[in-house]
């Protein structure tokens, strides 16, 4: 696979945490969007991207899988996320417990920088991790903007 079609999966990833960090600043205006569904689902699209890079890049084989989760417990609570929940439900699966949204994010940063960090050599040295409390679906709803007027306002902006 080539670098950057690699780098898509850590950039979808690198989106969710993205959108979690906006829900969490802006969770009093979305308070009556079901946060936890939404929240979960980025979670979800978080680990199958990430476990994507290290299926694509380190691990591909389930030897290597299994081997790089014994040394590296980010790594396996990664798979074991994607395994026993995002992947498919798993009636032995626990969910971990967060206080705040901000945790969520704080360890989805941790996780994804160290997935960056241990795929450096299969990424594109250029790809950076800026992280940016945005949501591109839900900024509309904060900002009340409707389809009409996203269509005045691009019709209004110059290319």
């Amino acid at each position: 696979m080539k670098k950057w079609e690699l780098a898509r999966y850590l950039i979808d990833a690198k989106k969710c945490v993205d959108s979690i960090l906006y829900i969490s600043k802006h969770a009093d205006q979305l308070r009556y969007y079901d946060l936890r569904e939404l929240i979960d689902g980025k979670r979800n699209t978080f680990y199958i991207n990430c476990c994507a890079v290290i299926d694509k890049t380190i691990a591909p084989k389930t030897s290597d899988k299994r081997s790089l989760c014994e040394k590296d417990p980010i790594v396996n609570l990664l798979y074991l996320e994607r395994d026993k929940n995002s992947a498919h439900k798993d009636d032995s699966y626990i969910p971990q417990s967060f206080d705040k949204i901000d945790a969520i994010a704080v360890q989805m940063k941790e996780q994804i920088i160290h997935i960056r960090e241990l795929c450096k050599d299969h990424l594109p040295k250029e790809i950076t991790l800026d992280f940016v409390p945005h949501d591109k679906a839900l900024f509309r709803a904060v900002h009340k903007l409707l389809a009409d007027d996203e269509e005045k306002i691009l019709n209004e902006t110059p290319p």
